[in-house]
């Protein structure tokens, strides 16, 4: 089954690159990506057209009118070639084990939760200017980030909890397009 992961962005190619790299590194590699970009500035097609990604990947753009995240998303579903698609934030770098935890829990009929872990804008800046490898941390070094206040949670970085449920689609509410798959 192939995958298609839509990350949404607009003017933050800083995170964006963050988040491709995470991708190049998934475990499971039969997926698609589509940027679909709300209106950015030349900096982010750069980022998804200057480097060979190990993965297909689509920049889908449409002028900056305002916020309109939800029609950018609309149109990079009608450009996806996947069975499942995956809806991720453009500053949410993926685990290794990302995709592969969808995959698993992909089913007809259901919608997939994710979490995410917010960081402060301390240890965002230092993991955006590369000063910080955070998906090399050991769990201990999250621990310490968690104990410091720079990270809102460590939960997620369980294995079993990279995922948090799944929904039929008549049940939307908590629902969040930072990590989100149908």
């Amino acid at each position: 089954m192939l995958i298609s992961v839509i990350v949404t962005t607009y003017n933050r190619p800083d995170a964006l690159l963050l988040v491709l790299q995470g991708l190049a590194q998934q475990t499971d590699s039969n997926f698609e990506v589509l940027v679909a970009d709300d209106g950015s500035i030349a900096d982010t097609q750069d980022v998804v057209t200057k480097k060979i990604w190990p993965f297909p990947v689509t920049h889908v753009w449409h002028e900056d009118l305002g916020f309109r995240a939800a029609k950018i998303r609309n149109l990079a579903v009608e450009k996806s070639q996947g069975d499942y698609v995956i809806f991720i934030d453009g500053d949410c770098i993926p685990r290794y084990d990302f995709i592969q935890g969808h995959r698993q829990k992909a089913e007809r009929g259901w919608f997939v939760t994710g979490r995410r872990i917010l960081l402060n804008p301390t240890l965002t800046t230092q993991a955006v200017s590369a000063k910080q490898d955070i998906l090399a941390w050991s769990f201990w070094q999250w621990i310490k980030a968690r104990l410091l206040g720079r990270c809102n949670r460590i939960l997620p970085l369980l294995r079993v909890s990279i995922l948090s449920g799944k929904g039929r689609p008549q049940e939307w509410r908590g629902a969040k397009t930072c990590n989100l798959a149908l």
